[in-house]
């Protein structure tokens, strides 16, 4: 399979404990490893919709969460597991995370 311009690397194995929602999350990741981010997305929003009883929040966060990113903006620091390339560079901040999804309509 040709790796797609905007995907995900895994660096790491999943870390979190197995048969919660966030290694439910993660294992997606890990299948979709390659994949456009979108529909990396779509399959998390899929999932979400099926597990969550309040609502799909934003899926796109599953990835900020892998990557570490997320914890760059708060006191919780997670180790990163994956990382989210962008045309081959490993994309390094929330913004520039954010601003990539809105270039590419997701």
């Amino acid at each position: 399979m040709k790796m797609a311009h905007f995907t995900v690397r895994i660096i790491k194995p999943n870390p979190h404990r197995e048969g919660t929602q966030t290694w439910r999350a993660g294992q997606i990741a890990t299948g979709m490893e390659g994949c456009q981010v979108k529909s990396i997305i779509r399959a998390l929003r899929a999932f979400e919709e099926e597990t969550r009883e309040m609502g799909v929040v934003d899926p796109a966060r599953w990835l900020l969460h892998f990557a570490g990113l997320a914890s760059m903006q708060s006191r919780k620091k997670m180790e990163p597991w994956i990382e989210i390339l962008h045309d081959g560079e490993v994309v390094r901040s929330v913004a520039n995370y954010r601003e990539l999804l809105k270039s590419e309509n997701i």
